[in-house]
């Protein structure tokens, strides 16, 4: 009697169920990565904002001399999706120290 080579359908099954959980993860893994990415990006966008917003009143101070008290929020105009709160008030030496 001749056997007859080839593959089971129960095989063939647990293979492709190993293959779709494999790709499941992999696919969870990559959103991830995409996700950290989209939020680093979001990082580097706001703290390049807030540097923008420290030369603008080393600026400001630069030209007149001093920067009065204020109190100040809005949202950037390139970025609209990130604002700022701003508040400037004058310290006493000693309170650098504490």
């Amino acid at each position: 009697m001749k056997s007859i080579k080839g593959f089971l359908l129960i095989e063939v099954l647990v293979a492709v169920g190993i293959i779709a959980f494999g790709f499941i993860y992999v696919s969870r893994a990559f959103m991830s990565c995409l996700n950290a990415m989209s939020q680093v990006a979001n990082y580097t966008i706001a703290s390049n904002l807030a540097e923008e917003k420290m030369f603008e009143l080393q600026a400001e101070r630069n030209l007149k001399g001093s920067v009065s008290e204020r109190k100040e929020e809005g949202n950037f105009q390139d970025s609209p999706g990130f604002n700022f709160q701003l508040e400037v008030s004058k310290i006493k030496d000693t309170d650098l120290n504490n």
